[in-house]
């Protein structure tokens, strides 16, 4: 009643009252209905928006990883191109360390061939450890074989060894004179020719003497005993000037004193008063076929000295040092077969030089 009361007094129509609520508060409810729908569309673009936002900060999130590892790559690309830059920098630099130091060797090789070349050319003038036997003929080789004696002994057998020794010397590029025969007088006088003789065009000097002897002596075919360093004395470099320097050769087949070395035949009578006879004077040589005090061996085919003497200068003389090819020559004479008793050669030198008879 008073509801209706104060409608009437405020001179509205109740009825019209109820109805314009209703209608506000519909319209108002429209207007909030459109407005839950527009916050839902919001939320729905905002969480949309949220979502494509998301995504692409994951997007840029990988794509930033992939930057750091091509980052990381790049870095380490660098660092190792700079260790490769550095490396080869210090290999270059190594090279022209290396380039100098061959530049500074080779120079010092060319000083050291042109040292040796004057060394060597120095050498050429100096004396050699080998005699020079380059000279065609090589020298004068003299062969006196005694076989016939006034009061002594024939030397039977004796008389193929100067072909023997001829054919070695002829062999060895010497001028072969022999004799036969030769008395005190023309012994004497054959070696005073020889140490008059001018030798100067040839290399060597060769004396074989096969004869009678005894200690530190030959016979001549008229029985004088001849001292062997008096035989030797014309041609050595005092007497004979034009072989100074050069060897003197002298090989001995003849007995050297009244010891048996074996039970062959002897050499005849001997001396038997001991002589010096090695000389003390330069580039000589002396080969005897036995020992000083002892008898030498010859046979009914010759002196085995000989023989091997000759074969072995032969065989040996171009290639093999005189002193190698002796020693040969006492070997085989100590091969010799004989039961009772022994033989050897010996030798005695004052060569300064070895000597090879180089046929080339």
């Amino acid at each position: 009643m008073l509801e209706g009361t104060l409608l009437q007094v405020r001179g509205l129509p109740s009825t019209f009252c109820l109805t314009g609520n209703v209608e506000s508060l519909q319209t108002k409810l429209v207007q909030l209905n459109k407005l839950m729908y527009i916050q839902s569309e919001l939320n729905a673009d905002l969480r949309a928006g949220h979502k494509a936002t998301r995504q692409s900060l994951i997007s840029k999130e990988q794509q930033l990883q992939t930057v750091a590892t091509e980052n990381m790559q790049l870095k380490t690309d660098l660092t190792r191109e700079k260790q490769a830059k550095g490396c080869s920098f210090n290999l270059c630099r190594r090279l022209e360390e290396e380039n100098v130091h061959l530049m500074n060797r080779t120079e010092a090789d060319k000083r050291e061939i042109e040292r040796l070349k004057e060394k060597i050319a120095s050498l050429s003038t100096e004396p050699t450890c080998t005699y020079d036997m380059r000279r065609a003929p090589r020298g004068v080789a003299i062969i006196i074989n005694n076989i016939h004696f006034e009061d002594m002994g024939d030397r039977c057998g004796a008389e193929g060894d100067t072909g023997r020794l001829r054919e070695t010397f002829e062999s060895l590029g010497f001028t072969v004179v022999t004799f036969s025969d030769l008395d005190h007088a023309n012994m004497v006088a054959t070696m005073k020719d020889q140490g008059k003789a001018d030798h100067s065009n040839y290399d060597c000097f060769v004396c074989c003497i096969m004869s009678h002897g005894t200690m530190g002596k030959v016979f001549s075919s008229d029985d004088v005993g001849i001292d062997i360093c008096e035989l030797m004395k014309p041609v050595n470099a005092k007497k004979c000037p034009s072989l100074k320097g050069k060897p003197k050769l002298f090989f001995i087949q003849a007995c050297q004193g009244e010891k048996s070395q074996g039970r062959e035949s002897f050499d005849g009578d001997h001396d038997a008063k001991p002589v010096p006879f090695i000389c003390h004077e330069a580039d000589f040589f002396l080969g005897l076929a036995t020992v000083p005090g002892y008898v030498a061996r010859r046979d009914q085919d010759g002196a085995p000295y000989v023989h091997h003497l000759a074969k072995m200068l032969t065989e040996f003389g171009p290639t093999h040092d005189l002193s190698t090819i002796m020693a040969m020559v006492c070997d085989k004479m100590n091969e010799i077969n004989d039961d009772k008793f022994g033989w050897i050669s010996s030798n005695h030198s004052t060569l300064r030089k070895q000597i090879i008879f180089n046929t080339k």
